[in-house]
């Protein structure tokens, strides 16, 4: 939207838009088929005083975002393999060595290999920040114990997991 995108804008005329903000959702013929919600979401990403521009959390929290991010999700989506549940808490009772050692290990795996991982990784990074915190963890746990996809968990055990 800020020109430049092989159309007649010399650079100048680009480098001007983004230090303005001013931009235009032209072609039409590439912004006919995207969404008022998106257009909207990247408009406030484009303003150039950092006070008035969302931060990167209430980005994330976009209504936008959060319906493009689940629209392909079902309820099955949600159901933690138990095998992962069990990874942790057999994790939490190794050494401090042996955990070192998976760490170690664990960046050593391609990305096909850790796949699977990282569906279940999202699955307890309730709130999309890349991090797994305590509240998300007890919510995935005991919701997926409730649905019969685990064993019975309760918080405190929750809690010696995430600790």
């Amino acid at each position: 939207p800020l020109g430049g995108g092989g159309g007649p804008e010399p650079l100048m005329q680009v480098r001007e838009n983004i230090l303005r903000g001013h931009f235009d959702y032209e072609p039409e013929d590439v912004w006919e088929s995207v969404s008022p919600q998106a257009k909207d979401f990247i408009k406030k990403l484009l303003v150039t005083d950092p006070n008035r521009r969302p931060t990167a959390r209430e980005t994330q929290r976009s209504k936008w975002l959060s319906e493009w991010t689940n629209k392909d999700r079902n309820a099955d989506d949600n159901v933690l393999n138990p095998n992962v549940v069990k990874a942790l808490v057999n994790f939490k009772e190794y050494s401090d060595m042996r955990k070192l050692l998976c760490e170690v290990l664990s960046f050593t795996l391609l990305p096909d290999q850790i796949a699977d991982l990282r569906q279940e990784f999202e699955k307890l990074d309730t709130d999309g920040s890349g991090e797994i915190s305590l509240t998300g963890l007890k919510q995935v746990l005991i919701s997926n114990a409730g649905s019969g996809t685990l064993g019975a968990l309760t918080e405190e055990e929750v809690e010696d997991i995430f600790n």
